[in-house]
């Protein structure tokens, strides 16, 4: 098993906040290398040491989140619709900022994409799909990923006004 280094742990951290502090500020496609190594006070060689550019950094980032929403779901004692829905509305509204931001930089496709490579891990995980052994699992994986992914887009869009558990309620009651 691999060492995870805490200082590389933390450059990392570092400069993926100061890229999610720069995008509040300007847009991404304007930010440099530059500003993110200055914003995180770390030598631009600990920024290449780390990461290969600033779409890297995001890359990283999101699979991070996925992760983590994916540990989240398996300490889940109980696994229902409902619940899964309650815990993806809790998980993302903790990150509701982030994903703004990639709304606003025309950069959303980035969670989209990771949703098609995590789906069908999270649906074996809890063997939630007979699909999985259908011809048409990889149609039922991109319905399931466009779809929570444009409910959850368009639900921060309107300000997240409603709960994650009215979230969860609205999604059983139109989809179960």
């Amino acid at each position: 098993m691999t060492k995870i280094n805490p200082s590389v742990t933390r450059s990392k951290q570092m400069i993926t906040q100061a890229l999610i502090d720069l995008m509040g500020e300007k847009s991404y496609t304007k930010i440099t290398i530059t500003e993110i190594v200055t914003t995180a006070q770390i030598a631009r060689k600990t920024f290449y040491r780390n990461f290969t550019s600033k779409d890297e950094v995001l890359a990283e980032y999101i699979e991070v989140l996925f992760k983590q929403y994916q540990n989240q779901l398996s300490h889940s004692s109980v696994f229902t619709i409902h619940e899964a829905v309650l815990t993806y509305f809790t998980f993302w509204q903790k990150h509701r900022v982030f994903i703004q931001l990639l709304i606003q930089n025309n950069l959303a496709h980035l969670v989209l994409e990771a949703y098609e490579k995590y789906l069908p891990i999270i649906d074996k995980i809890h063997q939630h799909s007979d699909l999985a052994q259908s011809d048409y699992y990889d149609y039922s994986i991109a319905f399931s990923a466009g779809g929570f992914w444009w409910l959850l887009c368009t639900w921060i869009r309107k300000g997240a006004v409603e709960s994650p558990k009215e979230m969860a309620d609205y999604y059983v009651r139109m989809c179960c």
